[in-house]
């Protein structure tokens, strides 16, 4: 997947800039809309991050509800990592009302053009 090369990159440029870190020991709270993002998150950060995975294992990340105390975790971290373009619309609707950094990982990529129709055949 070619996108995970620019998660570890959107990561390491924004984690170290959080400044004051708000976690437990001291280390930067990363909240991620799913699980890819917050793996990437974990690696890049190692000890100095705190993450949350929204998503619950073996959930549908695309039909995922917030529960208040999730809605509060994303309001209060130091670093959000989501997917837009409807990607997960509760996630992307609590994102607006997020403190800290807010990372788009869709952000700048703009979508390219494939080969053929929507069914994937060529002409």
């Amino acid at each position: 997947m070619r996108i995970v090369p620019v998660w570890i990159a959107a990561l390491a440029l924004i984690a170290p800039g959080c400044g004051a870190a708000s976690g437990a020991k001291g280390r930067t709270t990363v909240v991620a809309a799913f699980y890819p993002l917050a793996y990437a998150a974990e690696q890049v950060g190692g000890a100095k991050v705190e993450v949350r995975n929204l998503t619950p294992p073996g959930a549908e990340p695309h039909d995922i509800e917030l529960t208040p105390g999730d809605v509060g975790r994303l309001q209060q971290a130091d670093v959000v990592l989501y997917l837009s373009h409807g990607f997960q619309p509760a996630v992307e609707q609590a994102v607006a009302s997020a403190r800290g950094k807010r990372v788009d990982v869709l952000a700048g990529l703009g979508l390219r053009r494939g080969v053929g129709d929507e069914t994937g055949k060529s002409d």
